[in-house]
């Protein structure tokens, strides 16, 4: 049977010792997303680099094991309609994580799959599918 993730699900990702709290992208994030491509000397090209920036603003919910230089903690910010913000999102990025961020992210545009957890040091909390229920 299948697990479904719906968009207001939050699923925990861990990567190197940070913790974050990210949703499944909505069928208008993954539209927007897919809509970075550009034509460049007669051909289709994806710009990688807005790609993996929309797909962290618009997967990660939540943040831990990240501080700041004045010791404090660092809590992510979301705008009113729910996504991180671009400053929030430049911040992770400034991460020494940001290379495995932006692959982990960059894969949600695919679904929520077996396949989140084959880059090294990146791990999503994915549930067994629960036993059904014989009726």
């Amino acid at each position: 049977m299948a697990i479904l993730f719906r968009s207001s699900d939050k699923i925990t990702c861990k990567i190197d010792g940070v913790t974050l709290k990210v949703s499944p992208l909505t069928f208008q994030q993954k539209a927007e997303i897919s809509s970075t491509y550009t034509m460049s000397a007669g051909e289709m090209v994806a710009d990688h680099f807005k790609r993996t920036f929309l797909a962290i603003k618009y997967a990660v919910k939540e943040a831990s094991g990240i501080e700041l230089v004045d010791g404090s903690e660092y809590k992510v910010e979301l705008s009113e309609s729910g996504v991180l913000t671009d400053e929030c999102v430049d911040d992770l990025l400034n991460l020494e994580i940001g290379p495995k961020l932006m692959q982990a992210c960059a894969n949600l545009i695919n679904g929520v799959t077996s396949e989140l957890n084959n880059i090294e040091g990146v791990k999503f909390d994915l549930p067994k599918p629960a036993k059904s229920k014989k009726k």
